[in-house]
């Protein structure tokens, strides 16, 4: 037997329907029994018909008269654009405290502008926004290239258009050729050290005769660090001797 908890009347429990919990994973039997069960739900399915068949009045809308902006206080003209807009879309002068005649936006717009026209002077008047080429006839931008050509004319050099070659009367010629070069005597690789034997005793001398380093190797026509490092080497022969 077990009480409804809805008409308060003792039943049979058949008279009651049962349920699946899916928390307690286990069935369970309803409080109220099945009549009362049904009698709530046809209840409920009533009123929810009841209630679709209401007409809805319509709400009374609210009449918003419009907005002049030229009789607003907190509303000022753009001198660009022309338009009445509210005041804190001005900037305003941080000293003064006025507002600007020009809005934000047409600021902005005008500010874009005037970089722009100087980044492109900047550009023309530096030959470019690199210095140094890249590789022969091969140029970073147009500014870079028109300053090139027009420095190379100013020292009379001609450009051939065949071959791609500066070239100069008495210097070069249009096929890339060098008039008048005379080969350097270069030292051949390794040279010095051949004589090294020869003249680590000389620049052992020259320095106990309080000469610079520098002095040493003009006057044996070496390197500044040659003469360091064999007259260092040479110390430490004769201090590990010692």
């Amino acid at each position: 037997m077990k009480r409804c908890t809805k008409c308060k009347i003792e039943k049979e429990l058949t008279q009651f329907q049962t349920y699946w919990h899916s928390t307690q994973q286990k069935n369970r039997t309803r409080g109220e029994c099945t009549e009362c069960h049904y009698k709530i739900r046809n209840e409920k399915r009533r009123l929810r018909r009841a209630n679709s068949k209401l007409i809805q009045e319509p709400t009374p809308t609210e009449i918003v008269q419009p907005v002049v902006p030229e009789l607003q206080p907190d509303y000022k003209k753009c001198r660009k654009c022309e338009e009445y807009l509210p005041i804190e879309k001005f900037y305003r002068n941080t000293k003064s405290k006025t507002l600007f005649q020009d809005c934000k936006a047409c600021t902005l717009k005008s500010y874009r502008e005037s970089d722009k026209n100087k980044r492109q002077e900047l550009l023309e008047e530096q030959g470019g926004a690199l210095a140094i080429r890249t590789s022969p006839n091969e140029y970073y931008d147009e500014y870079q290239k028109k300053a090139t050509f027009k420095l190379m004319k100013l020292m009379g050099w001609s450009f051939n258009e065949e071959n791609g070659i500066w070239w100069k009367d008495g210097i070069k010629t249009k096929e890339g050729i060098f008039i008048n070069i005379k080969e350097c005597n270069r030292r051949k690789p390794g040279a010095v050290y051949k004589n090294k034997k020869e003249l680590v005793p000389k620049i052992i001398e020259l320095r106990k005769n309080k000469m610079s380093y520098d002095d040493i190797a003009i006057k044996l026509g070496v390197g500044h660090n040659t003469v360091y490092n064999w007259y260092r080497e040479y110390e430490k022969s004769k201090g590990s001797s010692n």
